[in-house]
């Protein structure tokens, strides 16, 4: 397959390209040609669509480079750990409302895009010290604040992974530290980078939990409040 050097920008029609006959550049696009065929110099129908999983091409746009079995495996296996956010978590919470209240399909999707990226930068800064210890490369016992007694989620996380040292360590952990050292194994050791991989899992169940309750009808809605009464005082 031909592979176009992605370093070297690709000029794209847009509002901020320069009027006719001036001699200023454009904005360019270093991912995908203006074509849209390609992106980072592979053929997305021909090639990616033919050889690799959805799921790769997602890794592909975070690093750059196409993984191996192995990381498209692990990859694909952390995003499954990390595809169930519950209504209790305020991003699913909060795009639920945007439903019930009665907003459009983009209104909903843009609530979860802003309420997602959140919880993804919450989740990461949670886990720092794991990174840390990572990064450290991996030495002694993991941070205390990232174990788990029995997760049975995190060992069956660990039967998906291909790398039986990795299954290894991400036994005992619970299960958001154990999908971000399945992140970290293929390569993202970056915070933003971390954020962008767990907003992505989660975002196609946030968008069904959100959507699954009637439209404009709060009456599913929990509206008790704690018992109260009115003083009025003397004048």
């Amino acid at each position: 397959m031909q592979i176009d050097d992605a370093t070297t920008p690709q000029e794209q029609p847009s509002p901020l390209d320069p009027p006719a006959g001036v001699e200023e550049p454009g904005l360019a696009a270093f991912v995908v040609t203006p074509d849209g065929s390609r992106a980072f110099g592979y053929d997305v129908l021909r090639d990616l669509a033919r050889g690799y999983s959805f799921a790769e091409l997602v890794l592909l746009s975070l690093t750059g480079a196409l993984p191996d079995e192995d990381a498209g495996a692990t990859f694909e296996a952390a995003l499954f750990a990390l595809a169930a956010p519950t209504i209790a978590e305020a991003s699913v919470h909060a795009a639920r409302l945007a439903q019930m209240t009665g907003a459009t399909t983009s209104g909903i999707q843009a609530v979860a895009g802003v309420a997602g990226p959140e919880r993804a930068r919450d989740l990461v800064a949670r886990h720092v010290p794991l990174l840390e210890w990572l990064n450290a490369g991996a030495h002694g016992d993991p941070p205390e604040a990232s174990r788990a007694q029995d997760d049975a989620s995190a060992r069956a996380l660990g039967e998906l992974l291909p790398d039986p040292a990795l299954t290894a360590r991400v036994q005992g952990l619970a299960l958001h530290a154990a999908a971000l050292c399945a992140l970290h194994h293929v390569g993202l050791v970056d915070a933003s980078l971390l954020e962008r991989a767990v907003h992505f899992a989660a975002l196609p169940l946030t968008l069904a939990e959100a959507t699954a309750a009637p439209a404009r009808d709060l009456s599913g809605y929990p509206l008790n409040l704690p018992e109260y009464r009115y003083v009025i005082d003397e004048i």
